[in-house]
C-alpha cells in the first residue's frame, strides 16, 4: 500500500514538473514576441495609423483632451483680456500675452512686447465655450515624432457672464507633450483656413513647430478630469446658448432631433420660448450613460427633473446635443 502511494506521488510530481516546463516555454515565447520590438520602436500597425492621420485634421476622442484645450484657451484669454483692463497700469498683461504667442505668429504679424494689443473690449468676468476642436499632428521623416507636438484648431466663444454677450474666436494651439508648454496663433495667422468648415481628414498647410519652449506662463498640466466634469460643463454650455444664442443652439442640435422634433428653427424657438422661465433656473444635477448604435450618450438631468439634455459623445470635437422634457 505504502509502495503504491509512493508511485502515485512520483507520477503526480512528474506531471507537475512537465506542466511547469510547458508554462515556462509558453511564457518565454510570449516574451520573445513582445521583445521583437524595442520600447521605442513603433509596430507596423502603429505606423499605418500614423500615416493615415499624418498632416490631416482629426476629431478628438477624449474628454480629458477637450478639458486641457479649454484650460489653455482660458489661460490665454485671462491675460489677453487683461491688456484692455482699465485698471491695468503696467506692462504685465502685455508681457505675459507676448510670451504665450507663437514666435512664428509674432514674426508674421510684426508683434513686439510694446505693441501687443487685445482685439476684444475688456470683459471683467467671462467663460470660454468650445464648439469645434480638431487636432493636427505630423512627421517629416521619423514616425516617432508624430504627436510629440500637436496643433489644435479651435472655434469658440468668449462670453460675458454678466451680459451673456458672446465674442467668436478662432485660434490654433500647439501643445508640446515633452516640455508641457503651449503657444497660441490667433485666427488672423491663417487667413486661408475656413474655421467654419473644418472637417476630419482635411489636409491643412500649417507648419507645426518641432518644439514649444517653456516660457514660464505657457506651461500646462493634465489636471484630473471626470466625465461628470464634462457633462456639467456642456450642460451649462447648452443652457446658455438656449437662452442667449438661439441660432448657435440650433446649429449644434442633434440632426435626429432636427428631423423628428424641430424641423425648423422657428419650431425650436417656439419650444424655447414656452420653456424659457423654467430654463433660467435649470441647474445640473446628475447624468446617466447609455449607448445607441455604438455611440455613448450622456443624459444630463436638471435638479427639478424637468429637462434632459443628451450629449452625443461619438467624439468630443463638436458639441452635439438634444433636449427634451422628462
Amino acid at each position: 500500500m505504502y509502495k503504491n502511494k509512493k508511485i502515485i506521488f512520483g507520477i503526480i510530481l512528474l506531471l507537475f514538473i512537465i506542466v511547469i516546463i510547458i508554462i515556462f516555454k509558453v511564457v518565454s515565447n510570449i516574451n520573445e514576441n513582445d521583445n521583437s520590438y524595442s520600447d521605442t520602436e513603433l509596430r507596423e500597425a502603429d505606423v499605418e495609423i500614423i500615416n493615415s492621420e499624418n498632416n490631416k485634421l482629426q476629431k478628438i476622442e477624449g474628454y480629458a483632451t477637450l478639458n486641457l484645450v479649454k484650460n489653455c484657451v482660458q489661460k490665454f484669454y485671462l491675460y489677453y483680456n487683461g491688456i484692455s483692463s482699465p485698471n491695468s497700469t503696467d506692462s504685465f498683461y502685455r508681457d505675459v500675452t507676448y510670451n504665450l504667442l507663437s514666435p512664428d505668429y509674432i514674426n508674421k504679424l510684426g508683434i513686439t512686447q510694446e505693441n501687443v494689443t487685445s482685439n476684444i473690449e475688456y470683459i471683467e468676468n467671462f467663460k470660454i465655450e468650445l464648439y469645434e476642436v480638431y487636432s493636427l499632428s505630423k512627421y517629416e521623416e521619423n514616425p516617432e515624432d508624430f504627436g510629440l507636438v500637436t496643433a489644435y484648431f479651435v472655434k469658440g466663444v468668449i462670453r460675458n457672464t454678466e451680459t451673456y454677450d458672446g465674442i467668436d474666436f478662432n485660434m490654433i494651439l500647439t501643445l508640446d507633450n515633452t516640455t508641457s508648454s503651449f503657444e497660441v496663433y490667433l485666427g488672423d495667422y491663417l487667413a486661408d483656413v475656413d474655421f467654419n468648415g473644418l472637417k476630419e481628414g482635411e489636409e491643412i498647410n500649417f507648419d507645426i513647430p518641432q518644439s514649444v519652449e517653456n516660457r514660464d506662463y505657457n506651461k500646462f498640466s493634465s489636471s484630473s478630469t471626470t466625465i461628470e466634469d464634462i457633462a456639467e460643463y456642456r450642460f451649462d454650455n447648452v443652457k446658455t446658448i438656449l437662452l442667449y444664442d438661439i441660432d448657435r443652439a440650433y446649429e449644434y442640435l442633434n440632426e435626429q432631433a432636427k428631423s423628428n422634433e424641430f424641423k425648423t428653427i422657428d419650431e425650436f424657438k417656439s419650444f424655447i420660448d414656452s420653456n424659457k422661465n423654467n430654463m433660467y433656473f435649470m441647474l445640473f444635477s446628475t447624468y446617466e450613460i447609455r449607448y445607441e448604435d455604438g455611440v455613448m450618450i450622456l443624459d444630463c438631468y436638471d435638479q427639478t427633473d424637468t429637462y434632459c439634455i443628451s450629449l452625443y459623445c461619438n467624439n468630443y470635437s463638436e458639441l452635439n446635443y438634444s433636449i427634451s422634457l422628462i
